[in-house]
């Protein structure tokens, strides 16, 4: 099922956030866009949305504020994959280049 722009704003989400694939095939495009917030309203594919290139594997997630049910359960993992290609666990709120940075 395929969720329509005037759906998605009746239940509440007005931003997104970009989530690129944490791993060395990774384009420099989707390197720099991963992280970043953008409203709904100002979305355009191939600009501030995937696909940015052929074979994008950049996808977006929900932005939400963050609240006090962030501040209980704390802010969660994402993958990413170490330099042999293992799949590890790290904080969804590192981006791309901190990941490269700190992991690689």
């Amino acid at each position: 099922m395929k969720l329509h722009l005037k759906d998605i704003k009746l239940v509440g989400i007005s931003q997104y956030q970009i989530l690129a694939t944490l791993d060395s095939r990774t384009s420099w495009i989707c390197q720099d866009m991963d992280g970043v917030i953008i409203p709904l309203s100002e979305k355009e594919v191939g600009v501030n949305y995937p696909p940015f290139h052929p074979n994008c594997r950049t996808t977006t997630i929900p932005y939400f504020e963050p609240d006090e049910i962030d501040e209980q359960f704390g802010i969660g993992t994402r993958l990413a994959k170490d330099e042999n290609g293992k799949y590890m666990e790290i904080p969804a709120n590192i981006a791309y280049k901190q990941w490269k940075e700190k992991y690689l």
